[in-house]
């Protein structure tokens, strides 16, 4: 029969058994302080991905949506409009009889346009200009 000793390996035993507990209680609580906080900073920054994420798929949807430059295109209907409103009223100047300019304003200003039809139109009722004739120098 074998004989062993067994109180020698429980006196070495003691102080393993004593250093693993110390280890095993110091990691617990070190991360039961350390846990709350590197859990706030995954989330915190999970919720900026997300955030940007979002605000990312969300600009390209709205992108995709449109049909072509809606700001160019937007801007050429104005100017189409513009023209025409303008036209549109050259054409009631020169039927009212080229009485009234038609105000255009641009920025905080303002100016007077005359069609080129009344225009003519004036140049032919004023009377020709005739030269007067000076004196000859003596």
């Amino acid at each position: 029969m074998v004989n062993i000793d067994f109180q020698k390996y429980t006196a070495q035993s003691g102080p393993i058994v004593l250093w693993a507990w110390i280890a095993f209680t110091s990691f617990y609580t070190l991360m039961s302080f350390a846990y709350p906080f590197v859990e706030a900073k995954q989330v915190a920054v999970a919720r900026e991905t997300g955030y940007t994420q979002g605000a990312n798929e969300a600009t390209q949807a709205a992108l995709a949506s449109f049909s072509g430059n809606v700001f160019q295109n937007g801007q050429l209907q104005g100017q189409q409009l513009v023209v025409s409103q303008l036209i549109q009223e050259l054409a009631k100047q020169y039927e009212g009889g080229c009485k009234e300019i038609v105000p255009v304003n641009i920025g905080t200003g303002s100016i007077g346009v005359l069609s080129t039809a009344c225009y003519e139109q004036l140049m032919k009722a004023q009377p020709a200009a005739t030269p007067t004739p000076t004196p000859a120098a003596q």
